[in-house]
Order: structure tokens, then C-alpha cells, then sequence
């Protein structure tokens, strides 16, 4: 996908989509660099791994070290195998669990591996470490992206033979085949979707995105028909990212790849900044050559089988990916057998007819998170030695996208004893629907920006038996995270309002196919002395198109009514 001392290389893509996972088929290379020798895993040790020490404590001083002197930036791409949220990580040196995903290096890139790094089914591959707390999930990447990256290449020296990753990545693109609606357009095309993203905040090692340029190359899907024409457009930036700039290559007229150029010499150094954009680029119809289904997919609750803690009650951290869109569910802290938890949380999917919905789950039983982030390091996370975290099972795989309500029960995750966990259940509605041969007109919706400001909550019932509770509010604005306050909880009693000074906003960019989706979760904090921190439900609404993506004010209750707020939210909308 990008440029290489050694040169550019050309992409070329599968002609053919799967079914299972048919929102993201492999792109492959169609010129085959020779593959570069590996680097021997004890040049580790010449560059500062240590591995003495009491039982090999000395691994992890240091972790690890840099590939290189001089530490430069490394620049890789590949195909992605798998991507995870580890459930373990050592709290000294983690503020959060690390985002795990293996690649397969193409071809010009094999000389970045070393011979310790895993080979799996006859295919080697280096892993790619990111705190997730550092990388916003709307961009994680999932199984069969082709990938860009640029981070620190080094050694870990963790886990001798020593193996190189990329970690971390500083930038990253990930790019699937996918349905998208351009703006103006009435119809679906099959487009080639980059996510886009940048964050020089890497926890223990930072280094700023801005102060240059990038560009990468992003492979086309195959032509629908002789009479497709290209069309490319960005379809949403992060606030303050500046849009890429999108090149067909070799030309306009038959293009096989994208040239995408990302400025960012104007970006603050500012540690921490973060960028990101979502490109789309592909082949528009005036008639469909195939049909298109735009359904959404509502889950409703998750049902607690198996808590994975038989002293107490199960504190679970849990994300659910539907088509690429990632939610982390709440309530979950406090859990035992049995329990349901509701959920609440709407995904809007356009998806090519006949294609099956990619349905994952990631997440573990916390038992020593509480360690993160220690200043004791190895003696502050030595609980983590006695009861540390728990696998939980997983859901992997396509569902059917017919409107119904579905129960799917978790299975077995990797080699632990997790199978059937939780029961994850939810309903797919189908929205519309574009047959084959339907025309594509223009004048239809135009993309808009929305911008979404809460202006305050009233709490009609705190849930706290003696006196005011402390509250806090989680918003989920499209899978935007905001927080009030930002850290800490406020004080409230039944009947009183909390004013959200300075207001927390969030900004989307959405098109005719879109949805716009709210969601507030309010919590009544008690800190562990009198007991679980108490729900105050969910207050959720979902705007489309149709109703101007509900450009207004409006006020939602939430879900619960032992426990109970209102909160009211302002909507501004405007054609781009």
C-alpha cells in the first residue's frame, strides 16, 4: 500500500468476494517482490534484551529495545490474520490491554521479521502491539485487511527467541471491501473503505504524527462492470484531521489503485494528537449490476452463563463488532451466573446481497486490571501472578442478515474452558433494499455533518439510599467515547440537573444510508464501600436521514426506573 526504499509496489485484489466475511476479501499483491532474508533473533540481545535475573526477571528491564540504532520509524504492510485484545498484559508498564494484531508481511517487507517471529500454517507473521486505550475502535482492523503502518520496529525482549514487532504504530490504515453510498448517490457501490488513523501517544514510547507527509496506495476492488466509473470521496475526518488527497492510478479512466496523500505538517507535535479519516474509493453504477441491503442490527441483551468467578461476582469487559463497528458494552463490572444484562446499542449495515454479517466479540474476566498503570511495578502487580485475568468465550463468524431475532451463544475461545459462556441476543430489521438493475441517480442525499452537544441531565432517581449520589455519564455518539465529567462524578440527588459546563461534543459525518446513534449511559458511583455502583440506565435514540438525522433539541429518559435520568442533547446539521 505504500512507498519502499526499495520502491513502489503495485497492488492488484482477489477477484472475488467471500461469503462468510464478504465486507472484507484479502487484497493481494500483483507484483511479487523477492521475499528479504529474516533478521537473526540474537541480534536482540546485541541491541540490549538481558535475560538474567530471578527466574528471568531481567526480561522485562528493558522490554524492549529498537531494531535499529537511532530508532528510526518503519514503515510495513501486509495482510492482517488475526486482530485481539489480549486479556493479560503486565500492569507496570500498560495503562491498557494491548490491541494484538499478526500480519503477514508482503513480500518487500519480510526482511522486517526475524527468525524467532511465529510461523502458523506455513506462514510467518510479526504482531503488532498498540495499547487500545491509545487507538480509537472505530478504526481496530479486522481478519483480511490489507494494512499500512508506520511505528517502531524492535525486539521484544519479553520473550526470548527474541521476535520483532511493530510496536507501536503511530499511524495506521486498514482497508476492506465494502458497500458504500457516495454522497449525492441513491444507490450503493462496492468501494474499497480505508480507515485511517494516527496517535503518537504509544504509553511508554511517543512520537508525534505531525511534522510531515505520508502517502500509501490502496488497492481497487475488481471493476463491477465495463461501464463502472471511478468515484472516490473522504467520508469522515476526525475534528482537526486534515482530509487526505485521493489520486487514481495510473489515471482516471482505468484506474487499479489509489494514491492516498496525508499532510500533516500542520498537525500540533502535541503528544497525544489525534488524527483519522475514512476514504472511500470504488466503481459507481448507473444501474446495479447486483443488489444491496441496508438492515440494522440491534442487540438487545447479554445473558451471563459462566461469570469465571466462583469466589465473587464476574467484573467483565466486553466489545461487540458488527460488520467492523465496535462497541464496548457496559454494566458488566459486577456480574454472576444467570444475570442478563440489557444492552440497547443500534448498528446501521450496508451490505451486498447474499453476503452474510460478521458478528465477533472480544474480552476477558478482569481480576487484576486494577494494577494497570502501577508506580510499584513487579511488586504492585504481583496479585496479577496469583489471579490474573480470565479468558471468556467468543462469537467469530457470519450470521444471516434476515430480519429476525437471533440468540447466539459464545464458543470455545483458544484452548481455555469458556464454551458457551455468555448468549449474546439480538434483531435484524431490513431498512431497504436496492435489486439488481435499479438505477443509480443522482440527487440524492448529500453527505452532512452532524454535530451532537449534551447540555445537561436531570437525575430523577439517584439510586442512593442515604443522601446524594455521585454520578457520571458514558456517551456513545457512532462509537465516539465521551465522558461527564471527564474524570470523577458529580453530585446529585433525586430531582436535581447537572449541567454539562464545558458541554462534551461529538462530530459525524453521515450520508443518506447512515443513522445517527445516541446512546447515554448514567452510573451512580458508591467506590466499592457501600457496595456495586448502581445503574441509571440507558437513554438512546436513533435518527436517520429521513428525519434530518434529528437536527433539534431533544430530551431522552432512560431505560431503568429504580435508578433514573433524563438527558437533554442538541443536533446541528449541515450539507458539506
Amino acid at each position: 500500500m505504500t512507498e519502499r526504499v526499495a520502491g513502489r509496489l503495485a497492488f492488484g485484489v482477489m477477484a472475488a468476494l467471500g461469503v462468510g466475511l464478504a465486507l472484507a476479501p484479502r487484497l493481494v499483491l500483483s507484483a511479487q517482490p523477492s521475499v528479504q532474508a529474516l533478521i537473526p533473533n540474537n541480534q536482540g540481545k546485541v541491541r540490549g534484551c538481558s535475560d538474567g535475573g530471578l527466574f528471568g526477571s531481567e526480561r522485562v528491564d528493558p522490554h524492549y529495545v529498537s531494531v535499529m540504532p537511532g530508532d528510526p520509524e518503519t514503515t510495513a504492510e501486509g495482510v492482517v490474520e488475526k486482530s485481539q485484545l489480549t486479556h493479560t498484559d503486565f500492569p507496570g508498564d500498560h495503562a491498557s490491554h494491548d490491541l494484538n494484531v499478526d500480519v503477514k508481511l508482503d513480500p518487500g517487507y519480510m526482511g522486517l521479521n526475524s527468525d524467532a517471529n511465529p510461523l502458523e500454517g506455513g506462514v510467518r507473521l510479526m504482531e503488532m502491539e498498540w495499547e487500545s486505550a491509545q487507538w480509537d475502535q472505530r478504526f481496530w482492523p479486522l481478519k483480511g485487511d490489507r494494512v499500512w503502518m508506520v511505528g517502531r520496529h524492535i525486539f521484544d525482549c519479553g520473550h526470548p527467541p527474541y521476535r520483532t514487532e511493530i510496536h507501536p504504530p503511530k499511524l495506521w490504515a486498514s482497508t476492506r471491501t465494502e458497500a458504500h453510498l457516495f454522497s449525492g448517490d441513491t444507490a450503493p457501490s462496492m468501494t474499497s473503505k480505508t480507515y485511517l488513523f494516527g496517535n503518537g501517544n504509544g504509553h511508554l514510547f511517543k512520537k508525534p504524527t505531525g511534522g510531515r507527509s505520508y502517502s500509501f496506495t490502496v488497492p481497487l476492488p475488481p471493476r463491477t462492470t465495463p461501464s463502472a466509473q471511478f468515484r472516490a470521496e473522504v467520508v469522515e475526518l476526525l475534528p482537526g484531521s486534515p482530509a487526505p488527497t485521493l489520486t487514481p492510478l495510473p489515471d482516471a479512466t482505468n484506474p487499479t489503485s489509489v494514491r492516498v496523500s496525508w499532510n500533516l505538517t500542520g498537525i500540533s507535535s502535541a503528544i497525544g494528537t489525534r488524527v483519522g479519516a475514512i476514504l472511500a474509493s470504488g466503481w459507481r453504477e448507473t444501474t446495479l449490476s447486483r443488489g444491496y441491503r441496508r438492515v440494522r442490527v440491534t442487540l438487545d441483551s447479554v445473558r451471563i452463563n459462566e461469570d469465571h468467578d466462583p469466589l465473587a461476582s464476574g467484573e467483565w469487559n466486553l466489545w461487540v463488532r458488527v460488520a467492523g463497528r465496535t462497541v464496548k458494552l457496559t454494566n458488566l463490572h459486577d456480574v454472576d451466573n444467570g444475570d442478563t444484562v440489557n444492552i440497547g446499542q443500534t448498528f446501521d449495515v450496508l451490505l451486498p446481497e447474499g453476503a452474510s454479517l460478521p458478528l465477533r466479540t472480544l474480552g476477558w474476566e478482569d481480576d487484576c486490571d486494577q494494577a494497570f498503570g502501577t508506580t510499584l511495578g513487579v511488586v504492585g502487580s504481583a496479585p496479577c501472578g496469583i489471579d490474573d485475568n480470565d479468558k471468556i468465550g467468543v462469537i467469530d463468524r457470519g450470521v444471516s442478515p434476515a430480519s429476525g431475532s437471533y440468540s447466539e451463544r459464545s464458543q470455545r475461545n483458544g484452548d481455555a474452558d469458556t464454551a458457551g459462556d455468555f448468549t449474546l441476543s439480538y434483531r435484524v430489521q431490513e431498512l431497504a433494499r436496492f435489486g439488481a438493475g435499479m438505477a443509480n441517480g443522482s440527487g440524492g442525499a448529500t453527505r452532512k455533518r452532524v454535530v451532537v452537544t449534551f447540555l445537561r441531565a436531570k437525575v430523577l432517581d439517584d439510586s442512593e439510599n442515604f443522601g446524594d449520589g455521585e454520578v457520571w455519564f458514558e456517551i456513545d455518539v457512532n462509537g465516539q467515547k465521551l465522558r461527564f465529567p471527564t474524570s470523577g462524578t458529580r453530585d446529585a440527588g433525586s430531582g436535581d440537573t447537572v449541567n454539562f459546563v464545558p458541554p462534551p461534543f461529538a462530530t459525524v459525518t453521515l450520508g443518506g444510508a447512515d443513522s445517527l446513534n445516541i446512546r447515554v449511559q448514567g452510573m451512580e458511583e458508591d467506590g466499592g464501600l457501600t457496595g456495586a455502583d448502581d445503574s441509571l440506565g440507558v437513554a438512546s435514540r436513533v435518527f436517520d436521514a429521513t428525519a434530518n438525522f434529528g437536527s433539534g433539541t431533544h430530551t431522552v429518559r432512560s431505560t431503568k426506573a429504580d435508578g433514573q435520568f433524563e438527558v437533554t442533547f442538541q443536533v446541528s446539521v449541515t450539507s458539506l
